[in-house]
């Protein structure tokens, strides 16, 4: 590694200088002083960054010779002399300090290694046990796995009782680093003992938990895990006490016992000072306690209950009601019908159904072609709460059974594992074995998914297992759909790529998904697993959505965002009509990446403000990735791949992680700081117990910041996360709001994944979507806008992104742009207040009754609809400037035609003013159009 001296006194360089040695532990560096006697700076480590601010590449020069000749071969005898121990005339220098570009750049006590001689003398120390463990505080945290900090090798065994300070019902967290010197240790295990008062002996036992040993996953249910420690290495073992509410205060003894499989325990005396004073609020009021590691195993928000909007769900004979849907389980577990009660716009719910299925839903099973039949022996009913109802089917034929395990939710989704198991010892070789979807082809008017793009559907579509995570599809018309996704045996949230093909769907190349448009109308899709010996247990794990999920909201036309990487001036926000800020990063409110408990009482003075000023605060906050500077860092990376991926880092990635991290994980998004440094994040797992911890610390955040909502950049979790949020934000602060971003997956690179079809089953808890890059807004059709952009489908409105967007196109779906991040929707926010679109309710262009249409038919018309008066939105999709008319039904309107007022408002940067009749001929540039308020 290159190594710099500087001339404190003059500011040069000193280029006489050479490194004679260099290690972790060690270094020996001879230099010319060119002020004589005086102070010298010494860099090493320097590094030059390059690549992009978001993901640096990090690269550290080899050392260069500078030194000049002359000064070389002088030295040249005292140089031989030093490299042998021997007496020269070269003066010594002694280092005053060390210093690092800031506190977070020092390496601390934790980092400096006991040099060889330091941990063989420890060694020697310890001959006789099968194992050392050095009790630490949760203020110095255990940071290397392959070498021990150099105060560990010196003051054992003195360093072997631990003394602890605690409050009455606070959650005191320790560490226990085991070293396994000898041998590899196997099954290591932790055991509390009880405490005893030092002044009266009485005894009071606490809750000992180790976070490493297991805990509760993200689904509510109990785990263990057996934890290894390679010989020679060091894991730290992070613990907490759950110290009673009223604990006596005073001076308590206990210790902690830690075994291996095979060998004889060790025991480390712990020492207990508990103050008079109680916690109020566990200690989680200060993060850099680690109190908040009990978060990683609670269950908060996991209950089988509704959550609103969603009524009880509700169960008459074989048919489930939901809000807007029935379906009517048959005999065999699956689907025979499915009807959706929506309006063609989604605006309200109606009291006719449209039934999605053209044949019940069947496994077909063939051999050698030919299918083959099978008889129901059960079916039956479990109400789960009053969110959740489960069945289960069980069936029989020649020389197979399969079961059926099913739960719907009051949502909609419909969660179906499929079990098949041969009836003989010699198994049963299928030719095929397929899931049979048969929609009415009148319904699924349009499709998206399974490596094609959002649009009209097709006639035929392909689709094989990949490496790409695009197994679902989305087949209907804006007010009836369905939606599958194939998915694994165990939870998964792969978001593009698929480290395994999914078993047991996956049977080879002749696995794969068929869509037909067959000759009686029907739109028929087939998952297919092509020839395979079913010799034991198959198991199938697929969902179903029937949709939409909900009518859509009124109140989009109410949500005004201002959304900026700072949080902005709250007089701008009023004054440009915003009333929900989003605040991205925020360099003193929302620091680092998906952590914001740092600056909470700016923030919370920053969200009071907002509100007396009427103005919603939402924050920046999801679980895909997390900052290393988060105060649990250390105990989650002593999870092992737990928490975070694990990766080959190469040089990607700030220059801190590189020189403070072991080898094994994965930089993503990093982020300039003020202070000219970085804040850099790890991707995090898909599902793991810190997204326990995450729900916890929305719940926090709520409670204790004010906060109104999150805006989710991605979702990297399952839709399980997301319903527990939407569960706590409602118990605790109804009226918050979820807003989901995105980029366009549909690319090669991606596998062209849809991304309204990767996060479907999130949409029953969002309030809004906002699907930005790569969507291209002037290329794309209507069809495309109706289903991949708009949200409407779905129950949802989304919001465009950046200055590239189309205003025109947008108002037909009734979205605009968000304030501060490119775009300017001001003067539009003025029409909607103007008009009060808030009372009007959509008829969409798509709509069998929309009062006012096009003679054109590539210029798109929808209505927003009240008492009294329509606004018209019109855009073109034609290539070349047209010249068009409307036609009017006034009596859905609600208007006189002898006494109609047209005109077309001025709107800054959007149309000038007109007065129309209506009989006129309208000119529509590519690309653009018109606002009509008819009156």
């Amino acid at each position: 590694m290159e190594l710099l001296v500087y001339d404190a006194r003059s500011g040069l360089q000193v280029t006489n200088a050479l490194r004679l040695h260099g290690t972790g532990e060690f270094g020996q560096i001879v230099f010319q002083p060119i002020s004589g006697p005086g102070e010298y700076f010494i860099y090493y480590l320097p590094v030059r960054q390059t690549g992009p601010w978001w993901l640096p590449r990090t690269e550290y020069a080899a050392f260069t010779n500078r030194a000049e000749a002359a000064w070389l071969a002088e030295m040249t005898p005292a140089l031989i002399a030093l490299t042998n121990s021997l007496p020269t005339s070269i003066p010594e220098a002694h280092v005053k300090y060390w210093e690092a570009l800031n506190q977070f750049h020092q390496f601390t006590k934790m980092e400096i290694t006991a040099s060889p001689k330091e941990t063989s003398n420890l060694l020697y120390r310890a001959e006789g046990l099968p194992f050392l463990v050095f009790p630490e505080s949760r203020q110095n945290p255990i940071r290397m796995t392959g070498k021990i900090p150099q105060h560990w090798a010196i003051l054992w065994p003195s360093n072997s009782t631990l003394s602890l300070t605690g409050r009455p019902n606070e959650f005191l967290t320790f560490q226990l680093g085991v070293f396994a010197f000898r041998q590899p240790l196997s099954h290591v295990h932790v055991e509390g003992q009880s405490w005893r008062h030092v002044s009266n002996g009485n005894v009071m036992d606490v809750p000992l938990r180790c976070f490493n040993m297991g805990g509760t996953n993200s689904s509510g249910q109990s785990f263990s895990n057996a934890v290894f420690v390679p010989q020679g290495k060091v894991q730290a073992l992070w613990l907490g006490l759950d110290l009673p509410n009223h604990a006596p205060s005073g001076v308590y003894t206990s210790s902690v016992v830690v075994s291996a499989v095979g060998l004889s325990s060790v025991v480390v005396p712990l020492q207990l000072t508990i103050l008079p004073d109680a916690a109020s609020d566990r200690g989680d009021d200060n993060p850099a306690m680690l109190s908040r590691l009990r978060w990683l195993d609670s269950t908060l928000g996991i209950s089988y209950d509704t959550i609103a909007p969603y009524p009880p769900i509700i169960l008459s004979n074989r048919t489930v009601h939901v809000l807007g849907r029935t379906l009517t389980v048959g005999n065999n577990g699956l689907p025979e019908s499915i009807q959706c009660y929506f309006s063609p716009s989604n605006d309200r719910l109606v009291s006719e159904g449209v039934e999605l299925l053209a044949e019940p839903i069947e496994w077909r099973v063939e051999t050698q072609g030919i299918s083959r039949t099978y008889t129901n022996q059960s079916l039956s009913f479990t109400m789960l709460g009053t969110g959740a109802l489960q069945w289960v089917a069980t069936n029989v034929g020649n020389g197979f059974q399969f079961s059926v395990h099913a739960v719907m939710e009051s949502d909609g989704h419909l969660d179906l594992v499929t079990r098949f198991e041969p009836t003989s010892n010699n198994g049963l070789l299928l030719s095929n074995l397929s899931l049979r979807i048969a929609l009415d082809g009148r319904i699924a008017t349009h499709f998206m998914g399974m490596g094609r793009k959002g649009g009209l559907r097709p006639m035929q579509h392909r689709w094989q297992w990949s490496a790409f995570a695009n197994n679902y599809f989305w087949a209907g018309k804006p007010n009836a759909g369905l939606y599958l996704k194939l998915k694994h045996k165990q939870p998964r949230w792969d978001m593009s790529w698929l480290p395994l093909y999914y078993k047991d769907w996956y049977q080879g190349t002749n696995s794969v998904c068929t869509f037909t448009e067959e000759n009686d109308g029907r739109f028929a899709a087939e998952v297919q697993t092509g020839p395979f010996l079913l010799s034991d247990t198959r198991e199938f794990h697929f969902s179903l959505i029937p949709t939409p999920f909900k009518p859509l909201p009124p109140e989009h036309f109410q949500w005004r965002y201002y959304h900026a990487d700072r949080a902005p001036d709250l007089s701008t926000v009023t004054q440009a009509g915003a009333n929900i800020i989003n605040i991205h990063q925020d360099l003193i409110l929302n620091p680092y990446l998906n952590y914001p408990f740092f600056n909470t009482n700016e923030l919370s003075q920053y969200i009071n403000a907002a509100h007396q000023n009427g103005v919603k605060v939402k924050l920046y906050y999801t679980v895909r990735e997390l900052s290393v500077h988060a105060h649990e860092f250390w105990a989650l990376r002593s999870l092992g791949t737990e928490i975070f991926q694990s990766g080959n880092p190469t040089k990607n990635g700030w220059s801190w992680l590189h020189e403070h991290l072991d080898p094994g994980f994965v930089p993503t998004w990093h982020q300039p700081l003020a202070n000219g440094t970085w804040d850099a994040a790890l991707a995090t797992q898909g599902v793991s117990r810190w997204h326990n911890y995450y729900i916890e610390g929305i719940q926090w955040l709520v409670r204790h910041v004010n906060l109104d909502g999150l805006y989710l950049d991605g979702l990297g979790y399952d839709r399980s996360i997301t319903k527990r949020m939407r569960r706590v934000l409602n118990s605790i602060k109804p009226g918050c709001l979820l807003d989901l971003h995105s980029g366009n997956g549909f690319d090669p690179i991606y596998g062209n994944i849809t991304t309204a079809c990767l996060y479907m089953e999130h949409f029953p808890y969002l309030d809004s979507i906002w699907f930005g890059e790569y969507f291209d807004y002037d290329g794309e059709g209507p069809d495309y806008w109706l289903i991949e952009i708009s949200g409407i489908p779905f129950g949802l409105y989304g919001e465009m992104l950046g200055s590239q967007t189309n205003p025109w196109r947008g108002m037909v779906f009734g979205l605009s742009n968000r304030l501060g991040w490119g775009g300017d929707p001001r003067h539009l926010w003025r029409l909607w207040d103007d008009f009060r679109i808030g009372e009007s309710r959509l008829v969409g262009w798509w709509d069998p009754a929309l009062p006012v249409h096009s003679s054109d038919p590539q210029i798109k018309v929808s209505c927003f609809v009240r008492e009294g008066a329509t606004l018209i939105a019109l855009a073109s999709w034609a290539a070349e400037t047209r010249n068009i008319t409307l036609s009017f039904n006034w009596e859905q309107l609600g208007l006189n035609p002898a006494s109609v007022n047209l005109e077309i408002p001025e709107i800054q940067n959007y149309q000038g003013a007109r007065i129309l009749s209506p009989t006129d001929t309208i000119q529509v540039e590519p690309g653009r159009g018109f606002l009509i308020w008819a009156h």
